[in-house]
Parts: C-alpha cells; sequence; structure tokens
C-alpha cells in the first residue's frame, strides 16, 4: 500500500482539482488528475503502487470515453436478461420475479478501489434481485438463483458451434417467437451475436462470506477479437430480496464492509473536504445521490427493469 505521505498528496491533488474544475465532465477531472500526479515526486517504495493507480486511472479515462456508448450496451443486456427471464418461466418451468438494476460505478468509489486493486472490473454493473418468496429460510429462492445465473453464464459464453447448448436453445426461441416487439428482437440477438468470456465467477450464496454475505458475482467481458466493445466488462450480480436486504442493511452490508475491510489511511483519499468549496457542476454535497447528478461520490443508475411469471411479459 502506498505511504501515508503520498496518500495525503494524492488526497490534496484531487481536492484542488475540485475547487478549480468548472467542468460537468469527469474525464476533464481524471485527465487534470493524472496531469498532476504525474508531476508528484514518490518515495521509490511507493513506485510499484503508485503505477498501478496511474494506469487503472488511464484504463479509467479510455472507458468513461465510452460511457455514452456503454451505457446503452449494458442497457441491451439487460433487456437480454429479462427476455431469458420469460424464456426461463415459459420454458424451464422457474417461476422467476426478478428486478434489474444497472448502474455505473461512481468516480470516487472507482479511484478509491483503484488505490489497493491491480484491476477494476465492476466499473459497470447490473444487479438481478429475485423477488420470490418461496420458502421461509431461502433455500428454495436460492436454489432458483442459481439455476438462473447458470442459464445466463451459458447464454452469454457458450460456444456458437454446439448447435444443441442452451445458448441455441435460448436464441431459437427469440428468434420463432412471434409475441416479442420486433425492435427488442433485434436487440436481443445483436447481444446474442456478441462473443463474452467469462473472467470470473463467485458463488457466496453456496459458499457465504464470513459476515454472511450471499450473492452470485459473474464477471463477463467481451472477447478482445469482438468489432463490438471488445474488451469491455460488466459486472452481474444475482441474490435473493432476503440476501440484498441484508447486504444493503444488514451484518454484510456495504458501508459496513467498508468500514472493516478498507484500511483508514485510503478510506477519504477520494472525498472532497469542503464540497460548498467544489466547483463541480452537479455536485452539492454527499448526503444522497440527488445531491450528485453526475456519479462523482454516488452510482449512477442507468436502467431498472423488472420480469415475473405474474406480470404481462410481453
Amino acid at each position: 500500500m502506498l505511504t501515508e505521505k503520498t496518500l495525503q498528496s494524492i488526497h490534496r491533488t484531487y481536492n484542488s482539482i475540485a475547487e478549480d474544475s468548472v467542468s460537468t465532465n469527469l474525464i476533464d477531472i481524471l485527465l487534470e488528475l493524472q496531469r498532476r500526479l504525474l508531476e508528484l515526486d514518490v518515495p521509490k517504495q511507493d513506485s510499484e503502487d503508485f503505477d498501478s493507480l496511474l494506469r487503472n486511472i488511464e484504463r479509467s479515462i479510455e472507458t468513461r470515453k465510452k460511457t455514452f456508448r456503454i451505457t446503452t450496451f449494458v442497457c441491451y443486456i439487460v433487456l437480454t436478461l429479462l427476455y431469458i427471464v420469460i424464456w426461463a418461466n415459459r420454458c424451464k418451468n422457474l417461476c422467476l420475479d426478478i428486478n434489474f438494476t444497472a448502474r455505473r460505478k461512481s468516480l470516487e468509489s472507482e479511484l478509491t478501489k483503484s488505490l489497493f486493486k491491480s484491476l477494476i472490473h465492476d466499473m459497470f454493473g447490473i444487479r438481478g434481485i429475485l423477488l420470490n418468496k418461496d420458502s421461509e429460510d431461502d433455500r428454495i429462492e436460492s436454489k432458483k438463483l442459481l439455476t438462473f445465473s447458470k442459464l445466463v453464464e451459458e447464454i452469454f459464453t457458450q460456444s456458437r458451434l454446439n448447435k444443441k447448448n442452451t445458448f441455441y436453445e435460448f436464441y431459437n426461441w427469440i428468434q420463432s417467437n412471434n409475441e416479442i416487439d420486433p425492435i427488442d428482437k433485434q436487440i436481443v440477438e445483436y447481444i446474442l451475436r456478441i462473443p463474452f468470456k467469462l473472467i470470473s465467477k463467485k458463488d457466496y450464496v453456496s459458499n457465504p462470506k464470513k459476515n454472511l454475505y450471499k450473492s452470485i458475482h459473474v464477471i463477463l467481458a467481451v472477447e478482445m477479437f469482438s468489432e463490438i466493445h471488445p474488451g469491455v466488462e460488466v459486472e452481474l450480480q444475482f441474490r435473493t430480496n432476503r440476501m440484498h436486504q441484508n447486504a444493503e442493511n444488514g451484518n454484510a452490508s456495504h458501508d459496513k464492509y467498508k468500514e472493516e475491510s478498507i484500511d483508514d489511511k485510503i478510506k477519504n483519499v477520494f472525498t472532497i473536504d469542503n464540497v460548498e468549496k467544489a466547483n463541480i457542476v452537479g455536485l452539492t454535497s454527499y448526503k444522497s445521490s440527488d445531491d450528485d447528478l453526475d456519479g462523482v461520490h454516488t452510482a449512477k443508475i442507468i436502467c431498472n427493469r423488472r420480469a415475473s411469471s405474474s406480470l404481462i411479459n410481453f
């Protein structure tokens, strides 16, 4: 980890930029941060971690330049997930009721993570919350969640050479279903033509964390040889409503996780000491997302959709 002296220098640099900036464009903030950090004289012992931070900032700049296109792309993935739910309900008898929320990671959360992660894979994320109440102890819901996440993984990553796998089962259903809106069909088929690979999968449902956090995390990346969004990564999270409530407000809450797992020295490196002095248009306080129109401190919700066997599917 970077020394405290270097962390303080980074903190002062970030605050200075916040007070100088008059732009709503987070790319401008990142570019200025990159420029000023390159001018910092850091101790030799910090050079490796500092270079890692700079690489993450460079990657962040390149990704945020494509924010508009990637946001649309992520919304298309959400639409595809909705139709996977409908297909699973009709053809696999899963009776799923899932709400999907897509978000773009906040600038400060991303930068903070860059201080202790060599690579960040969750700049764009989609969370699916299973709203079913099939059992008192979540066992039935957990089984459904595992089944659904497996179907999603197979549909996005299976080889197109095998004509008898889950991918083609879903693809053929989409193509042959005349109930699906033609525009929706085009969007889903567009996503299904993109080659994805599985970067990682963590099943915290079968193997919960020590704080009883439960969720399934799947990170997908578009293959680099793709003509569409090569290298873009999206994290998928699937959990039951009970798991979600525990992650938001219970023992496994994100705030509690940050308190216990993130070193105190880096928690506030990328926070603004006095928001009233900040000239970032759209940021008026740290109280809520309503006070942060551009996603400096809070994640920006870009899509929220629900599919259910009890709702009208088409």
